[in-house]
């Protein structure tokens, strides 16, 4: 399969394990994919950070009180005292990256909500 085509996986059987292909959104005017969410986010946290859309952004933060998506102090931790799993690190910001597919694309969005960027996840 050719690695630049992004794959709809769903069939009429109900899924069985972890979701599968490659993974799309567009955020602002710009696509970001990869095969695993965590691809995603990284190009998306240093977009968010190479563009000066987190300069904004009341940090930490995150869509919940129990848990950051994303910080800019040294030791990332959550509001609970747990450390950040599967940290993406790019200049000074922590992405918390450990999320499911669903859930981390409900969190992308909140995430683009609260900075006034346009979201949308991209099937094929």
């Amino acid at each position: 399969m050719d690695s630049n085509v992004i794959e709809k996986s769903t069939s009429g059987a109900a899924p069985r394990g972890r979701a599968s292909g490659r993974i799309a959104v567009k955020v602002g005017n710009k696509v970001f994919d990869g095969p695993i969410l965590g691809n995603v986010f990284e190009k998306v946290l240093k977009f968010l950070v190479d563009e000066n859309h987190l300069k904004s952004l009341p940090l930490p933060w995150g869509p919940t009180n129990q848990r950051y998506l994303i910080t800019n102090e040294p030791d990332a931790m959550h509001p609970t005292g747990r450390p950040v799993l599967y940290p993406l690190k790019y200049q000074s910001y922590t992405m918390e990256s450990h999320y499911d597919r669903e859930r981390g694309m409900q969190v992308l969005k909140a995430l683009c909500e609260k900075l006034k960027l346009p979201f949308e996840v991209i099937t094929a």
